[in-house]
């Protein structure tokens, strides 16, 4: 089982990469276009990869009050 963070910004943006499974959880005033984003940006562009989960549901700790969680299943051999 491998982990890696990829985005650690409290309130913002919390992205991981763990067992070929993208993971993202940012408050929905983050866009894609912001500097925090590119990184996440950056996998997606480069990976092949689909959307097993996306939802939004209610955070307090997430500065918007709710936060924005897609999943992304990586291709074979590009998780890394």
């Amino acid at each position: 089982m491998t982990f890696r963070p990829v985005v650690n910004k409290p309130r913002y943006l919390r992205c991981n990469v763990q067992d070929g499974l993208l993971r993202v959880f940012r408050s929905p005033v983050v866009r894609d276009s912001d500097e925090i984003y590119q990184g996440v940006a950056k996998i997606l562009g480069t990976h092949k990869h689909e959307v097993v989960f996306d939802f939004t549901e209610p955070d307090p700790s997430m500065v918007s009050g709710s936060v924005h969680v897609t999943i992304y299943r990586l291709a074979a051999g590009q998780a890394s």
